[in-house]
């Protein structure tokens, strides 16, 4: 804070005058440090440090209180207070970047600032909060402080002494880590021998308000650096205790204050007695009294009351109680003064010994206001030294008996309104239980319509059901190599050589073993992963630790890496050359290019999507497979700032997978219709020969392994080099239905199994599972299988992409009422959770995001306008990222909600600065949602939060709408965006894409789920969802059950399932958990689908998807807790869902067998090989389609084994259950 003098048009307050200021330094004649003065002497002095200025603060806190609390000090020859009772600091914070403090009161519930009386050692505490809005748009959050969360600080008024010859008072590192944009409070408690008219002349960095006796008597608005004698102020004392509060609003850089007290001639006014402590309080507690006094002055306090406690008119007794600090006897006279009645007087000497003196007068006493005064004079002198007074109110009787009988009156009226509102209200249940029987009809009869139309839409007897057998497929079937494990050689090496495609390949020495899949990501994300923790906690960037427990870890600094290559020598049997293959990715975050023996095959850049790039040179036996990545940032500059770029990598299952050479599929996608009763399909075939191909194509829909429809043959031509896409369309009667159970079917899975022949011969044969469901919107509601269905669902945001952690979730999800998963930010890209979904019956809501922000120029200043965006190299990004998406998921049926965004802007970013890019991002969102929609019309789409989250309404209306509303914490809103939904969304269906948010985190100053707070939230959630349910909202998807649910933080340690209480959690010491909250995850084999993280945290404060089971098998899976009971009373209740319909093996070749690929067909009728390549300790884990016989080879050995099902464990944590088999002894 610089130091200036005072501005012209300074904000003065009340009585304000302003005399020749050369007049005022002369007479007083002193030198005063400014704040910047004493900030610089500290500065310079080298020694000093903030704890050393906190250790100081303590030292005068203890020299000063005995001195100025008790005897009392006066102000110093200059008139400056030096003796103060400090408080704070509160927080003043940034509204359209101007302080609010000046005008806050952050006292407002407990009586208000100006009615401040502290006293030595009174606490309170302050909450600073940081920016929720931010924290919802999930852009973080830093406030005025730099905290990213709440935080509540302590606040003990202490006393404070001013040395030295400046009287500025400093409170600079004061009050811990707030040192700006603060609110201090100064008070102390003047005691005059008279009533006099005194000025207050005031400096202040910055603003301040100032009161005597609850009267504010000056203010200032300004940003100024301390001047003394800055503001003047006129005021009035009166005899005895006047309590003064100075408030001080810092706003950046240095803040203090002083403040000192003259005659209305400026002349300084010395024999005042200034007190940080209240006096009364103090003969309180000395002795012993039953309530704080009444007056005080000079030395004696007195307490006065009536003995009948309801002040009537009439006879009464006025009791005294009188005190002095002094001993020796003095005359008291007692005087009752009556307005217009002449006063009552009583006299009494008494003597003070170190007790109180106690008697009662009677007295008769008058409707009206009296003033009880006490005079105490010692012997010889002609004045009193002490006056002590309280004012009373006595009520007349009749006055009060007349306004009972109002009041009963009007209680009467009140009670009759009551009653006729009681019958009102029970008409209006009757009503409205009637409109849900009617509403509920009316259900029914759309559908009972719905099943009319099915019906009138039948076919002939060629669109019934068949049960054949499915023909065998000799030298047609597909082979599939999963690659997935810890038989991958990893280097950080890379080239830019652009002859080669950027292959020029690392040292021998650079390679190193690693795993494939792998999530990477910025070094500020270590110890969100990892059991480490930063070397420096002040540093996230720099060197990282093993946490206590993990001492022999040492972690992996190749996951921080933006650019790396992977390689893999695998033999690919006999028959390779002779088939065409392709390299397949299920998710890859960033470029991936792809080389085969040395030789380039391709490329694929995107953050979404199946990558399949074909293989060149494929040899007999053994190849070796090499990738190369870099991640998004670097190549494609998709965000402002890298350094927090969380995930990235090459994180989705890795497979070859080999078709007849020549002419094969390449994709096939199936759209079916409920309503008229019709099957689509649309197969892709690729040419990669050099001459065209005569093909013909028939596609079955397979159900266990049967033949149960046969579509219409198709037949085409396909160019040289190039691909042909054929289409079909065929009712067909009686398809079994998926649904997720109960009226809306069970989740069966069809194959569609595609028959390529080319020049009459069978020469390929695809599987692609499929189910035979619609869902639609019918008016203002959503429609599946012709049955009426409420969306109510979870946002999924953690393990989504692993099929156990699903299996063990989604049956305890849907037991609490949870039909759809909403798969927001991590699990977004992983076609997994969709398969999961599809096995076991959960519907489920995808998700995409688009990159709007490009490095360095997408700022709210400097943005890309629309018409250039949508001619930039970003936009095709992001349309070639939305193609993949919905490719990824346009066959999964358990997919029946596409959004295009999130929150594509929040209340976090909703301000008149950013208006212009808001309408931009918005207006860009609405494009995507339209360019989607334009994919498959029939698809129903939404974009969440677009209608506005929070209370903040859209910034661009899409043309046409959207088929859905979307609006993002309706529940803070509910009078204005939730009772009356269906024409605040234009008669839309609606739904609310987040609701309830998590309760124990960052909204909630991480409290944790403490019992108070789970039974907070299950209240909350009764509220809500009970209301929700009641109005039949569309789609309703918390955030939510998986969060706040399964856990509960306590002494007790049955909250968790690991049994750990909140002493042992927070001492970080947890019996035989020598690690906490890290845990190793128990893979059985690092072969198999998925990625498999090495480490989870289990900390059982945070949240229920953090102390939720599914990977120990000796533990449980979960502990239900209010919340979970409390959404199971609230929704409507579901079918559970379906056990997992498929079958896994471990198969155990030992450690010769690593790498080694095992291949799996079944037996009774195949379609096609699946292989798995065995681990590092020669493990393969299989994970098949269903149960029954298979033929798995191996080494050149095949042997037929029944694979049991997963149905009976799947649900159960851990993988003790997995069928084992010892290849070497197995018969």
């Amino acid at each position: 804070m610089q130091t200036v003098m005072r501005k012209p048009n300074a904000m003065q307050g009340p009585a304000s005058t302003a005399p020749d200021r050369s007049r005022i330094f002369r007479k007083t004649r002193f030198a005063v440090n400014t704040v910047e003065d004493d900030t610089k002497n500290r500065e310079n002095n080298s020694g000093r440090s903030q704890g050393n200025d906190m250790k100081t603060w303590s030292v005068f806190l203890l020299l000063s209180a005995v001195s100025a609390a008790l005897q009392g000090a006066s102000p110093d020859a200059r008139g400056f207070i030096r003796d103060w009772l400090i408080g704070g600091a509160y927080p003043s914070y940034l509204v359209d970047g101007a302080d609010r403090g000046f005008r806050d009161d952050p006292l407002a519930e407990k009586g208000g600032e100006a009615n401040l009386r502290p006293y030595e050692g009174m606490r309170d505490t302050a909450l600073f909060k940081a920016d929720k809005s931010k924290l919802i748009a999930g852009i973080g959050s830093t406030n005025e402080w730099g905290f990213k969360e709440d935080k509540t600080f302590p606040v003990v008024w202490k006393t404070f002494t001013q040395k030295g010859e400046s009287p500025v008072v400093t409170l600079d590192g004061r009050f811990g880590p707030i040192d700006d944009h603060m609110i201090v409070y100064a008070a102390c408690r003047i005691e005059s021998p008279e009533a006099r008219k005194i000025r207050l002349r005031i400096g202040s960095d910055d603003d301040f308000k100032a009161w005597l006796n609850g009267k504010l008597v000056g203010s200032a608005n300004s940003s100024l650096g301390v001047v003394p004698d800055n503001f003047l102020h006129d005021a009035e004392l009166r005899r005895g205790l006047n309590v003064l509060v100075l408030k001080v609003v810092d706003r950046t850089h240095g803040s203090g204050f002083c403040l000192a007290v003259s005659d209305r001639e400026n002349r300084p006014m010395t024999d005042l007695v200034i007190r940080t402590d209240d006096p009364a309080r103090e003969a309180e507690k000395r002795d012993n009294l039953a309530r704080t006094p009444d007056a005080f002055d000079n030395g004696a306090y007195a307490l006065l009351s009536l003995a009948e406690t309801i002040s009537l008119a009439g006879k009464n007794t006025l009791r005294v109680t009188v005190g002095s600090e002094k001993r020796g006897s003095c005359d008291a006279l007692l005087t009752v003064n009556f307005p217009g009645r002449p006063a009552l007087t009583f006299r009494r000497r008494i003597e003070f010994t170190g007790r109180p003196v106690v008697w009662s007068e009677p007295v008769e006493l008058p409707p009206g206001s009296c003033r009880a005064v006490l005079a105490l004079t010692r012997t010889g002198d002609a004045k009193p030294f002490s006056i002590l007074e309280k004012t009373f109110e006595i009520h007349d009787p009749a006055a009060v008996s007349k306004r009972n009988a109002e009041l009963q009156k009007q209680r009467a009226g009140w009670l009759a309104k009551l009653k006729a509102e009681e019958k009102r209200k029970q008409e209006l249940i009757r009503t409205g239980s009637a409109l849900e029987q009617r509403h509920a009809a009316h259900y029914k009869m759309q559908e009972e319509a719905y099943a009319a139309l099915r019906r009138k839409n039948r076919g002939g007897p060629e669109a019934q059901s068949i049960d054949e057998p499915l023909a065998p497929a000799p030298g047609a079937l597909r082979r599939r190599i999963l690659l997935n494990g810890d038989h991958w050689q990893i280097s950080e090496g890379f080239s830019r050589d652009a002859k080669n495609n950027g292959r020029t390949p690392p040292p021998e020495e650079m390679w190193k073993p690693g795993i494939l899949p792998r999530t990477h990501f910025n070094r500020y994300f270590r110890t969100w992963y990892y059991p480490v923790e930063n070397a420096n906690p002040k540093d996230p960037y720099g060197k990282v630790v093993s946490r206590r427990g993990w001492e022999s870890f040492t972690f992996d600094e190749t996951l921080t890496r933006q650019k790396f290559r992977a390689r893999l020598d695998i033999d690919l049997g006999p028959d390779a050359g002779e088939r065409s293959w392709e390299f397949v990715c299920e998710t890859v975050n960033g470029l991936l290019k792809v080389y085969l023996n040395g030789e380039y095959c391709g490329r694929w850049e995107g953050n979404i999507g199946i990558v399949r790039i074909p293989l060149k040179g494929v040899k007999p036996g053994a190849n070796r497979l090499e990738l190369y990545f870099s991640d998004p940032v670097t190549e494609f500059k998709l965000t402002k700032t890298p350094q927090f770029q969380e995930r990235f990598g090459i994180t989705g299952d890795l497979l070859l997978e080999s078709a007849a050479a020549g002419v094969h599929l390449r994709d096939a996608a199936v759209k079916t219709r409920f309503r008229n009763n019709t099957i689509e399909t649309e197969n892709e075939l690729v040419n990669r020969t050099a001459a065209p191909a005569e093909v013909r194509l028939v596609n079955s829909c397979v159900l266990d392994g049967r033949v149960r429809f046969r579509l219409p043959e198709m037949k085409g031509t396909v160019p040289p080099g190039g691909t042909l896409t054929l289409r079909s369309t065929d009712v067909w009667n009686d398809p079994v239905l998926w649904g997720i159970g109960g009226p809306y079917g069970n989740p069966v899975l069809y194959d569609l199994v595609s028959d390529l022949y080319v020049g009459g011969k069978l020469a390929d044969r695809s599987v692609r599972p499929f189910g035979f469901r619609e869902f639609w919107i019918a008016g203002s509601d959503f429609f599946l299988n012709g049955r009426h269905i409420i969306l109510q669902g979870d946002v999924g945001t953690r393990g989504l992409d692993n099929r156990k952690h699903c299996d063990v979730l989604f049956p305890l999800l849907r037991a609490d009422g949870i039909n759809t998963i909403r798969n927001h930010d991590g699990a977004f890209q992983s076609p997994e959770f969709f398969r999961s979904c599809d096995r076991l019956g959960m519907l489920a809501y995808a998700n995409m995001y688009p990159v709007l922000h490009e490095n360095g120029r997408d700022t709210p200043e400097t943005f890309i306008p629309y018409d250039e965006f949508t001619a930039s190299p970003r936009h095709a990004y992001n349309l070639r990222n939305y193609r993949r998406w919905f490719r990824m998921v346009r066959n999964h049926p358990s997919v029946v909600v596409l959004s295009t965004d999130n929150e594509i802007f929040t209340q976090a970013w909703d301000t008149p600065a950013k208006e212009k890019f808001n309408v931009r991002n918005d207006r860009l969102g609405a494009l995507y949602g339209q360019y989607v929609k334009n994919l498959d019309p029939e698809r129903v789409l939404t974009r969440n939060g677009d209608v506005g989250t929070w209370g903040f309404a859209e910034k661009y209306h899409d043309d046409p709408p959207c088929d859905t509303a979307n609006y993002h914490y309706p529940d803070f809103n509910i009078d204005s965006y939730v009772r009356n939904w269906q024409s605040v969304f234009g008669f839309r269906p609606v739904i609310y894409g987040e609701t309830l948010y998590y309760s124990y985190g960052a909204w909630d100053n991480w409290i944790g789920a403490i019992p108070e707070q789970v039974g907070k939230k299950a209240k909350r959630v009764a509220e809500v969802a009970r209301l929700y349910r009641k109005l039949d909202v569309p789609g309703q998807i918390y955030m939510g059950l998986s969060h706040d649910g399964f856990v509960q933080f306590d002494d007790t340690g049955r909250g968790n399932v690991w049994g750990i209480t909140a002493a042992q959690h927070d001492a970080g010491n947890v019996p035989g958990m020598n690690g906490y909250p890290w845990l190793r995850l128990p893979w059985p084999s690092l072969s198999g689908t998925g990625l498999k993280a090495e480490f989870t945290s289990i900390d059982v404060k945070k949240s229920g998807m953090t102390v939720f089971n599914w990977f120990d098998a000796s533990r449980p899976s979960h502990i239900r807790n209010a919340v979970n009971e409390a959404y199971r009373a609230a929704l409507r209740p579901m079918p559970p869902v379906s056990a997992a319909p498929d079958a896994e093996c471990l198969v155990e070749l030992g450690p010769g067998g690593a790498g080694r690929v095992v291949l799996a067909e079944a037996a009774d009728n195949p379609a096609g090989q699946y292989g798995v390549m065995a681990d590092g300790k020669g493990t393969a884990w299989l994970t098949l389609p269903r149960p029954g016989r298979y033929r798995l080879s191996a080494g050149g050995t095949t042997r037929v084994v029944d694979i049991p099902g997963r149905a009976a464990y799947a649900a159960r944590p851990g993988f003790d259950r997995i069928m084992k088999i010892d290849w070497r002894n197995h018969r």
